[in-house]
Protein backbone atom coordinates (compact mmCIF):
# COMPACT_ATOMS: atom_id res chain seq x y z
CA UNK A 1 0.00 0.00 0.00
CA UNK A 2 1.21 3.42 -1.02
CA UNK A 3 0.25 6.56 0.72
CA UNK A 4 1.29 9.93 -1.03
CA UNK A 5 0.10 13.30 -2.08
CA UNK A 6 1.41 16.17 -4.01
CA UNK A 7 1.99 20.26 -2.93
CA UNK A 8 0.92 21.74 0.67
CA UNK A 9 -1.39 19.07 2.46
CA UNK A 10 -4.40 19.80 3.73
CA UNK A 11 -6.26 19.29 6.79
CA UNK A 12 -7.05 15.40 8.10
CA UNK A 13 -5.25 14.41 5.20
CA UNK A 14 -4.89 10.71 4.65
CA UNK A 15 -0.73 10.75 5.29
CA UNK A 16 -1.42 12.92 8.83
CA UNK A 17 -4.13 10.21 9.26
CA UNK A 18 -2.22 6.71 8.71
CA UNK A 19 0.96 8.17 10.40
CA UNK A 20 -1.17 9.40 13.98
CA UNK A 21 -2.62 6.15 13.65
CA UNK A 22 0.77 4.22 13.65
CA UNK A 23 2.78 2.90 17.12
CA UNK A 24 4.98 5.84 18.26
CA UNK A 25 7.91 4.07 17.62
CA UNK A 26 7.37 4.12 14.02
CA UNK A 27 8.71 7.54 12.56
CA UNK A 28 9.38 8.87 9.00
CA UNK A 29 12.93 9.02 7.69
CA UNK A 30 14.72 12.78 6.75
CA UNK A 31 12.42 12.63 3.24
CA UNK A 32 9.04 12.27 5.27
CA UNK A 33 8.75 8.63 3.49
CA UNK A 34 7.10 5.75 6.19
CA UNK A 35 8.25 2.00 6.01
CA UNK A 36 6.27 -0.83 7.81
CA UNK A 37 6.16 -4.24 7.51
CA UNK A 38 3.69 -6.52 9.73
CA UNK A 39 3.01 -10.21 9.13
CA UNK A 40 -0.38 -11.10 8.14
CA UNK A 41 -2.49 -11.07 11.28
CA UNK A 42 -5.40 -12.98 10.54
CA UNK A 43 -6.05 -16.27 8.13
CA UNK A 44 -7.95 -15.45 5.46
CA UNK A 45 -11.44 -17.56 4.87
CA UNK A 46 -11.01 -20.05 1.99
CA UNK A 47 -14.22 -20.54 0.39
CA UNK A 48 -14.66 -23.42 -2.16
CA UNK A 49 -16.81 -22.97 -5.52
CA UNK A 50 -18.14 -26.06 -7.57
CA UNK A 51 -17.23 -25.79 -11.18
CA UNK A 52 -18.51 -27.48 -14.22
CA UNK A 53 -17.73 -28.57 -17.68
CA UNK A 54 -19.12 -25.88 -20.09
CA UNK A 55 -20.82 -26.86 -23.40
CA UNK A 56 -19.57 -25.09 -26.36
CA UNK A 57 -21.62 -26.41 -29.00
CA UNK A 58 -24.23 -24.31 -27.09
CA UNK A 59 -23.13 -21.09 -27.69
CA UNK A 60 -25.48 -19.46 -30.11
CA UNK A 61 -24.44 -18.61 -33.69
CA UNK A 62 -24.46 -14.72 -32.67
CA UNK A 63 -21.82 -14.77 -30.16
CA UNK A 64 -19.38 -16.20 -32.79
CA UNK A 65 -20.09 -13.29 -35.47
CA UNK A 66 -18.67 -10.12 -35.28
CA UNK A 67 -20.64 -7.37 -34.71
CA UNK A 68 -22.73 -5.09 -37.09
CA UNK A 69 -20.61 -1.87 -37.89
CA UNK A 70 -22.64 1.05 -36.42
CA UNK A 71 -24.48 3.98 -38.02
CA UNK A 72 -22.06 7.01 -37.58
CA UNK A 73 -23.47 9.52 -34.91
CA UNK A 74 -25.17 12.56 -36.45
CA UNK A 75 -23.71 15.80 -34.87
CA UNK A 76 -26.21 17.91 -33.94
CA UNK A 77 -26.61 20.90 -35.83
CA UNK A 78 -28.91 23.98 -34.67
CA UNK A 79 -32.05 24.89 -35.70
CA UNK A 80 -31.23 28.03 -37.86
CA UNK A 81 -28.72 25.86 -40.01
CA UNK A 82 -31.74 23.26 -41.37
CA UNK A 83 -32.74 23.83 -44.99
CA UNK A 84 -31.13 25.77 -48.00
CA UNK A 85 -28.87 28.98 -47.28
CA UNK A 86 -30.90 32.00 -46.46
CA UNK A 87 -30.68 34.56 -48.77
CA UNK A 88 -33.48 37.16 -47.14
CA UNK A 89 -31.30 37.85 -44.16
CA UNK A 90 -30.27 41.87 -44.05
CA UNK A 91 -26.56 42.12 -44.46
CA UNK A 92 -24.94 44.17 -41.61
CA UNK A 93 -21.10 44.93 -42.10
CA UNK A 94 -19.59 45.64 -39.08
CA UNK A 95 -15.26 44.44 -38.43
CA UNK A 96 -14.36 41.73 -36.12
CA UNK A 97 -14.00 43.95 -32.94
CA UNK A 98 -17.68 45.18 -33.10
CA UNK A 99 -18.70 41.29 -34.35
CA UNK A 100 -17.39 40.34 -31.16
CA UNK A 101 -18.83 42.79 -29.34
CA UNK A 102 -22.46 42.48 -30.57
CA UNK A 103 -22.17 38.86 -29.65
CA UNK A 104 -20.83 39.31 -26.31
CA UNK A 105 -23.85 42.07 -25.55
CA UNK A 106 -26.17 39.68 -26.71
CA UNK A 107 -25.01 36.50 -24.27
CA UNK A 108 -25.08 38.86 -21.47
CA UNK A 109 -28.59 39.99 -22.30
CA UNK A 110 -29.61 36.45 -22.39
CA UNK A 111 -28.05 35.41 -19.34
CA UNK A 112 -29.92 38.75 -17.67
CA UNK A 113 -33.56 37.44 -18.82
CA UNK A 114 -32.74 34.24 -17.24
CA UNK A 115 -31.06 35.61 -13.95
CA UNK A 116 -33.06 38.97 -12.93
CA UNK A 117 -36.51 37.08 -12.45
CA UNK A 118 -35.27 35.26 -9.94
CA UNK A 119 -34.25 38.29 -8.09
CA UNK A 120 -36.57 40.61 -5.98
CA UNK A 121 -37.99 43.65 -8.16
CA UNK A 122 -36.29 46.09 -6.41
CA UNK A 123 -32.69 44.43 -6.58
CA UNK A 124 -33.34 43.83 -10.40
CA UNK A 125 -31.77 47.21 -11.61
CA UNK A 126 -28.71 47.09 -9.34
CA UNK A 127 -27.80 43.73 -9.75
CA UNK A 128 -27.93 44.14 -13.69
CA UNK A 129 -25.40 47.51 -13.16
CA UNK A 130 -23.01 44.91 -11.23
CA UNK A 131 -22.42 42.46 -13.38
CA UNK A 132 -22.76 44.35 -16.49
CA UNK A 133 -19.15 44.78 -18.33
CA UNK A 134 -17.43 47.88 -18.86
CA UNK A 135 -17.83 47.37 -22.55
CA UNK A 136 -21.42 46.94 -22.43
CA UNK A 137 -24.19 49.36 -22.30
CA UNK A 138 -27.39 48.16 -20.08
CA UNK A 139 -30.48 48.66 -22.65
CA UNK A 140 -32.62 51.75 -20.92
CA UNK A 141 -35.52 49.73 -21.10
CA UNK A 142 -34.38 47.08 -19.21
CA UNK A 143 -36.50 47.02 -16.66
CA UNK A 144 -39.91 47.94 -18.55
CA UNK A 145 -39.81 44.22 -19.33
CA UNK A 146 -41.02 42.93 -16.73
CA UNK A 147 -43.84 45.22 -15.94
CA UNK A 148 -45.01 45.25 -19.42
CA UNK A 149 -48.38 44.03 -19.64
CA UNK A 150 -47.76 41.87 -22.56
CA UNK A 151 -45.10 40.35 -21.59
CA UNK A 152 -46.41 39.63 -17.74
CA UNK A 153 -46.81 35.42 -18.79
CA UNK A 154 -43.68 36.06 -20.11
CA UNK A 155 -41.59 35.31 -16.27
CA UNK A 156 -44.41 34.10 -14.46
CA UNK A 157 -44.75 30.79 -12.27
CA UNK A 158 -45.64 28.58 -15.73
CA UNK A 159 -42.10 30.05 -17.72
CA UNK A 160 -38.98 28.22 -17.92
CA UNK A 161 -35.44 29.97 -19.11
CA UNK A 162 -32.98 28.05 -21.31
CA UNK A 163 -35.04 25.26 -21.96
CA UNK A 164 -32.17 22.55 -23.83
CA UNK A 165 -34.07 20.67 -26.91
CA UNK A 166 -32.96 18.15 -29.11
CA UNK A 167 -34.33 15.97 -31.79
CA UNK A 168 -34.31 14.94 -35.06
CA UNK A 169 -36.15 16.74 -37.97
CA UNK A 170 -36.01 15.30 -41.73
CA UNK A 171 -33.24 12.39 -40.58
CA UNK A 172 -31.27 15.31 -39.49
CA UNK A 173 -30.41 15.44 -35.41
CA UNK A 174 -31.23 19.22 -34.44
CA UNK A 175 -30.43 20.54 -31.13
CA UNK A 176 -31.42 24.13 -29.71
CA UNK A 177 -32.03 26.01 -26.25
CA UNK A 178 -35.19 28.06 -26.28
CA UNK A 179 -35.03 31.44 -24.16
CA UNK A 180 -38.49 31.44 -22.84
CA UNK A 181 -40.73 28.43 -22.38
CA UNK A 182 -44.58 29.30 -21.34
CA UNK A 183 -46.64 26.25 -20.56
CA UNK A 184 -50.36 26.65 -19.90
CA UNK A 185 -53.31 24.21 -19.56
CA UNK A 186 -53.91 24.59 -23.36
CA UNK A 187 -50.96 26.02 -25.07
CA UNK A 188 -47.00 26.57 -24.98
CA UNK A 189 -45.54 29.47 -26.00
CA UNK A 190 -41.71 29.91 -27.34
CA UNK A 191 -40.34 32.91 -27.05
CA UNK A 192 -36.73 34.03 -28.64
CA UNK A 193 -34.92 36.97 -27.50
CA UNK A 194 -33.19 39.23 -30.31
CA UNK A 195 -30.93 41.37 -28.81
CA UNK A 196 -30.21 43.31 -32.49
CA UNK A 197 -29.87 47.36 -32.31
CA UNK A 198 -31.64 47.69 -35.41
CA UNK A 199 -34.91 45.68 -35.88
CA UNK A 200 -34.99 44.18 -39.19
CA UNK A 201 -38.28 45.55 -41.51
CA UNK A 202 -39.31 41.67 -42.36
CA UNK A 203 -38.03 38.59 -39.82
CA UNK A 204 -35.72 36.87 -41.59
CA UNK A 205 -36.04 33.05 -42.54
CA UNK A 206 -33.25 32.12 -40.38
CA UNK A 207 -34.99 32.96 -36.96
CA UNK A 208 -38.16 31.43 -38.30
CA UNK A 209 -36.55 28.47 -39.09
CA UNK A 210 -35.42 28.28 -35.87
CA UNK A 211 -38.83 28.88 -34.35
CA UNK A 212 -40.17 26.59 -36.48
CA UNK A 213 -37.67 23.91 -35.94
CA UNK A 214 -38.26 24.46 -31.48
CA UNK A 215 -42.49 24.13 -32.75
CA UNK A 216 -41.93 20.51 -34.61
CA UNK A 217 -39.77 19.21 -31.45
CA UNK A 218 -41.97 20.22 -29.03
CA UNK A 219 -45.20 18.88 -30.79
CA UNK A 220 -44.26 15.05 -29.52
CA UNK A 221 -43.95 16.04 -26.18
CA UNK A 222 -47.11 18.50 -26.18
CA UNK A 223 -49.40 16.22 -28.65
CA UNK A 224 -52.47 18.07 -27.50
CA UNK A 225 -51.48 21.63 -26.80
CA UNK A 226 -51.65 24.54 -29.20
CA UNK A 227 -47.61 25.80 -29.38
CA UNK A 228 -47.28 28.94 -31.09
CA UNK A 229 -43.54 30.84 -31.48
CA UNK A 230 -43.19 34.71 -30.79
CA UNK A 231 -39.68 37.07 -30.71
CA UNK A 232 -39.04 39.58 -28.51
CA UNK A 233 -37.10 42.13 -29.91
CA UNK A 234 -35.37 43.34 -26.91
CA UNK A 235 -34.54 46.81 -28.15
CA UNK A 236 -37.74 48.06 -28.86
CA UNK A 237 -39.68 45.13 -26.46
CA UNK A 238 -41.59 44.72 -29.69
CA UNK A 239 -43.33 41.09 -28.72
CA UNK A 240 -44.90 39.57 -32.22
CA UNK A 241 -45.82 36.21 -33.01
CA UNK A 242 -44.13 34.42 -35.91
CA UNK A 243 -46.75 32.08 -37.86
Amino acid sequence: LYICGFGKPSDNNWYDLILNALPQEIQPDKNGIIKWQSEQQKQNAVKTYTTWEKDYEQIPDWAMKNPPEETPIQRPISPSKLGENDTEDPIVSANDKQQELALKRGTFLHYLLQLLPTIPMEKRLETAQKLCPKEIELPSNLMEIFTQPILKDLFGENSLAEVPVIGTIENQVVSGQIDRLIITPTEVKIVDFKTNRIIPKKVPQTYKKQLEAYKHLLKDIFPDKIIRTYILWTQTLFFEEIE
